[in-house]
């Protein structure tokens, strides 16, 4: 019996003069042209069509898997990074791309460099690969346009976290190899060219002199701020001035100015207090011996204040966050009437993209709903299982679902939950779903139900009825409850047993996640009043969505709900899911860009990790990568307007409740006659209260009295006379001195 030959595809390397040097690290990527902030832009990325970074390793791959199936032109191809001791010149305007012509200062770069040289991909540039180590800190050198071609003349040198494309278009026949260099001597010459052939000083970028704030150059995909920059970057060059942190870089003429910038940045941050702005700047990379001289630092502040005021005049409150993110990926979408950003679908990505599509076809149901009630289940489901690298929370959501009746909360949760994620638990539940809870009791029971072992969500349809049952006279541990699981895991029940003993039992492994709805901030302010010193508001993870229209139900197909079902299942556990390479730096850049206030919330921090590493598991990866902590930051950028619109730390109590209502309709009642309205019409009986406070509604009106008698003080009685011709005793706000009604 003969064997059948079967024909091996042959590799053909489609850039052959590339140095075999190069080609045998796995160093590449791939890149492509696309249009950012309006301009062209080489974007680096992974062979499977995600985005790459010259930070992480994970997405870099081996020459030959780089190259296959990919085209090489100008508009993409491959590239190498580099990030240790290979060392790339990329001398950009160098070259006449119609003549061929190299000037006279690049020519005398390669030559002494005598290494492996290319064409770059715009034909105006040279790049030149060497293996030895850099001697300063500088790596960019501005040159003037007129000695070169185009209006972008300099030379840039790097040794890590940069990719540079590679064209294969050798500017030497044969090509050589990448050789060993000695560079002490081409780097003194690099800044000799510079002297000899300076960028025109311009103050075109300088804030002090225009007003207009020095852009971020964005180095990869992810946002980063001036503060971030300024206070952990690298100074790259000193003359032009360029500071980078690898996510991002600011140019200024001269370091004088980079200190005038970051100063400016300051006196906004910290409203012109000017010792805040010193004792910040001394911790930054811009310090320097300098800034001791009294009337340098003391006159760059002054300085600074005053532009800081400028700014704030300009721009008004939006400048109260001066290290705004410089990043097209990380903005929120467009916030409509309610000051709440419309949802961006693209956040919604894996396996919860698969079965909030399954759930949302054909419907108008919200998908940010269909996409919390997913991860509510899938954290639930790996609960105790999966842990998250450097932090301490875990996969557990208190989704709080926010939008007026009909808007479908609960709607989301049944086709996502009930007939898609549980449709193949047949006797035992992976995850056990209890409908509200009567008691804290009850609900620690829950747990010791079979099976043990999982994790429970609450699923609460009004969470107006979990408030009444959490009740002062009723069964106030239900919230206390909920609240201590969310810190802690490890719960004890004493029962009663035969004789006089007590039994104990213990559950090390209590994992609790919710997914309750409200209608707005003040039916949660209600169902959580008195837990506020308690962080509530805070372990709650909101999601809203304004009225849509009413839509048809079309079923869930029972096949592609069971092929979800297992795809869910089949999700890798136990397990620990880490942060790829260079992330947690961006995380921590990220959030140290935010205000003050907002970086002592922890807990925020948390959840903003947990959508990170939730993210990655979505898509099956145990490792979470730079565009999963992109997305969880268009979440979290869009949540801290949905807190600041609907959760308030404000009401301490039910009492506190009531008289944040009363406060409001009397101030309504202030404008009202300010604005010419006859007492008559405005002035309200104590019964009016009753139902303008929902006290009468709710069956509340012993905690409304409570709140009433601490109000009188604000109100005054009036005698108005009715219709009919009969007096009532009426209220109003009680009147200051300048308010001419009431005289009336």
């Amino acid at each position: 019996m003969s064997a059948t030959l079967v024909d091996v595809p042959t590799f053909v390397d489609p850039l052959p003069d590339v140095p075999a040097f190069l080609k045998n690290i796995p160093n590449w990527i791939r890149w492509r042209i696309e249009i950012v902030n309006g301009k062209p832009t080489k974007i680096p990325y992974r062979v499977d069509g995600r985005k790459a970074a010259s930070t992480r390793p994970d997405d870099w791959t081996d020459y030959q898997t780089a190259v296959t199936g990919t085209t090489i032109d100008s508009n993409g191809g491959v590239g190498f990074v580099v990030n240790g001791s290979i060392v790339g010149f990329d001398l950009d305007g160098c070259r006449d791309p119609k003549t061929g012509n190299v000037t006279e200062w690049a020519e005398q770069i390669i030559d002494a460099l005598d290494s492996y040289t290319e064409i770059t991909p715009s034909q105006s540039g040279v790049r030149v690969w060497v293996r030895g180590t850099l001697p300063g800190t500088d790596r960019v050198f501005n040159l003037d346009p007129a000695v070169g071609y185009g209006d972008k003349v300099k030379i840039e040198v790097f040794t890590d976290s940069r990719y540079f494309t590679v064209t294969g278009n050798s500017y030497f026949e044969p090509s050589g190899d990448v050789e060993e260099r000695d560079l002490e001597a081409v780097y003194e010459m690099l800044h000799e060219i510079r002297g000899k052939h300076p960028a025109p000083t311009t103050r075109k970028n300088s804030a002090a002199d225009t007003g207009e704030p020095t852009k971020i150059e964005l180095l990869g995909t992810f946002g980063t701020s001036k503060h971030d920059i300024f206070m952990h970057g690298q100074v790259e060059s000193r003359e032009p001035f360029v500071i980078s942190n690898r996510i991002g870089r600011l140019t200024y003429p001269s370091q004088s100015e980079a200190d005038m910038g970051f100063a400016t940045v300051l006196a906004v941050k910290y409203d012109g207090d000017t010792q805040k702005i010193d004792e910040e700047f001394r911790k930054s990379a811009l310090y320097r011996p300098k800034w001791d001289r009294p009337d340098y630092s003391k006159n760059t502040i002054a300085r600074a204040v005053e532009s800081a005021e400028k700014i704030k005049a300009k721009t008004g409150d939006q400048m109260a966050l001066p290290s705004q993110t410089a990043s097209t990926t990380v903005v929120s979408p467009v916030s409509l009437s309610d000051g709440i950003p419309d949802f961006d679908p693209s956040v919604i990505t894996g396996i919860y993209k698969e079965i909030v599509d399954a759930a949302c076809e054909g419907t108008t149901i919200p998908r940010q709903y269909a996409f919390l009630a997913a991860k509510t289940y899938i954290g639930a489901l790996i609960a105790g299982k999966i842990t998250f690298e450097n932090t301490d929370t875990d996969s557990s959501y208190y989704g709080t679902v926010i939008g007026e009746t009909g808007t479908g909360k609960g709607l989301a949760w049944k086709r996502v939950v009930e007939q898609i994620c549980t449709i193949g638990h047949t006797i035992t539940p992976a995850v056990k779903i209890i409908d509200g809870a009567d008691s804290g009791a009850g609900l620690k029971d829950a747990f010791f139900d079979p099976p043990q072992e999982a994790a429970i969500i609450c699923y609460v349809d009004e969470i107006t009825s979990l408030g009444h049952k959490a009740g002062e006279k009723k069964n106030p541990e239900i919230i206390d409850t909920i609240i201590e699981l969310a810190n802690k895991h490890t719960i004890s029940r004493t029962l009663a047993a035969r004789g006089k003993k007590k039994a104990t039992r213990s559950h090390d492994n209590a994992r609790l996640s919710l997914y309750v709805c409200g209608q707005n901030g003040e039916v949660i302010t209600a169902a959580f009043a008195g837990r506020t010193k308690l962080g509530i508001y805070e372990r709650l993870y909101p999601e809203y969505s304004r009225r849509v229209l009413a839509g048809k139900l079309p079923k869930i197909d029972q096949t592609l709900a069971l092929s979800l079902w297992n795809k869910v299942n089949q999700l890798p556990k136990p397990g620990e899911i880490k942060m790829g390479s260079g992330v947690e730096d961006q995380l921590e850049a990220f959030w140290m860009s935010l205000p003050n206030e907002m970086q002592t919330r922890v807990r925020l921090k948390s959840y903003l990790a947990q959508d990170m590493f939730m993210s990655a598991y979505g898509r099956g990866s145990m490792v979470a990568d730079t565009e999963d902590l992109e997305l969880a930051v268009k979440i979290f950028r869009r949540q801290i307007v949905i807190r600041e619109k609907h959760f308030t730390t404000e009401v301490p109590d039910k009492v506190g409740l009531y008289l944040s209502r009363l406060k409001t309709i009397t101030t309504d009642m202030r404008r009202r006659l300010n604005a010419g309205e006859p007492i008559g019409q405005v002035a309200m009986s104590v019964r009016d209260f009753h139902t303008a406070t929902h006290a009468f509604r709710d069956n509340e009106l012993h905690t409304f009295q409570i709140a009433w008698r601490n109000w009188d003080a604000q109100v005054a009685m009036v005698e108005v006379t009715g219709k009919n011709g009969h007096k009532y005793k009426k209220f109003v706000p009680e009147p200051n001195e300048d308010e001419m009604w009431a005289s009336s």
